[in-house]
């Protein structure tokens, strides 16, 4: 009977282990110190998870890939084409996927 119960115990750990390996963390670094990118297609007001989470759902027609945050006030500009150019950063922080 404690056989059974050490095999309940196994299968039960390495679902877990499998159910988190299934999630991939999305990480945005930050790049660029003293610039930002130029070109913003979107901005929000928002803290930076939220900031974060609004870059992160991508939709097929806009894809987020980078998004400047300036924490004084929450602005978040998302930066979904190329955004290429770097300007001075007037108070945000650039990040990338």
């Amino acid at each position: 009977m404690a056989e059974m119960g050490y095999f309940l115990a196994l299968a039960a750990l390495s679902s877990l282990l499998w159910v988190g390996s299934a999630f991939q963390p999305l990480v945005y670094w930050s790049i660029h110190p003293g610039h930002r990118y130029g070109f913003v297609s979107n901005e929000i007001t928002a803290d930076f998870e939220e900031c974060s989470a609004a870059c992160a759902q991508d939709k097929p027609s806009f894809r987020c890939h980078a998004f400047n945050f300036k924490e004084t006030d929450g602005t978040c500009q998302l930066v979904y084409e190329g955004g290429g150019e770097l300007v001075p950063e007037n108070g945000f922080q650039a990040f990338v996927k």
